[in-house]
Formats: structure tokens, sequence, C-alpha cells
């Protein structure tokens, strides 16, 4: 179970970012907390994140407009906005709904 799911609403993380981060940081087996007690779990899980930040600041910074650096690849409002004047590039997953849903692509 998932307990005191920290939001600090000064941050630039999107909220829903920072649930999420809470519940795999929380993830358990048991009494077991997977990311408190096992190091190479926890390594993982920072690199893993760092590395994903990185990409997303450099997406921002490549592809002006589609506010990467503020959504961090989530599908906010402003970021479907974006997608609807812009298009999608080969960054976006086709997969996801409202991406799917696109004609134009801009690959």
């Amino acid at each position: 179970m998932i307990k005191n799911i920290k939001i600090d609403t000064e941050s630039r993380v999107p909220k829903y970012q920072q649930i999420i981060d809470s519940i795999i940081h929380n993830i358990s087996i048991g009494n077991l907390v997977i990311d408190q007690k096992i190091p190479s779990i926890s390594a993982a899980s920072i690199i893993a994140k760092v590395s994903r930040d990185k990409f997303i600041t450099r997406l921002a910074k490549n592809n002006k407009g589609y506010g990467w650096d503020q959504n961090f690849g989530y599908g906010t409002k402003q970021h479907l906005k974006a997608i609807k004047k812009l298009g999608i590039n080969k960054h976006h997953r086709k997969t996801f709904s409202p991406v799917s849903k696109f004609k134009t692509h801009n690959i």
C-alpha cells in the first residue's frame, strides 16, 4: 500500500509525475520496499530518471514548441495543443491514444 504521497506544489515536475515517482519509489513485495532495500534497484532507478531527464531536456532544445521542458513528455493540454499546431515528430509515441488520432506525422 502506498502511503503519504508528497506533492511539491512549487516544483516544475508535473503533479502526476510526482505521484508516479512516489509509487515507483514505494513499490513493495510484502513488507519489503524494493527501492530502499536493494541498492542496485535504487541505483538503476536514479540512473533511469537522470537519463530520461537529460533526454527530455535535449528534446526540448531541439524541438521547440512542444513544451517538453515543462511537461516532461506527458500529454498535457498544452502539449496536445502543440501537436495539433506543429504535428507529430519521430519522438512521439504513436501508440499513445491522442497521438494515434492525428493524421499528420512530421517524421
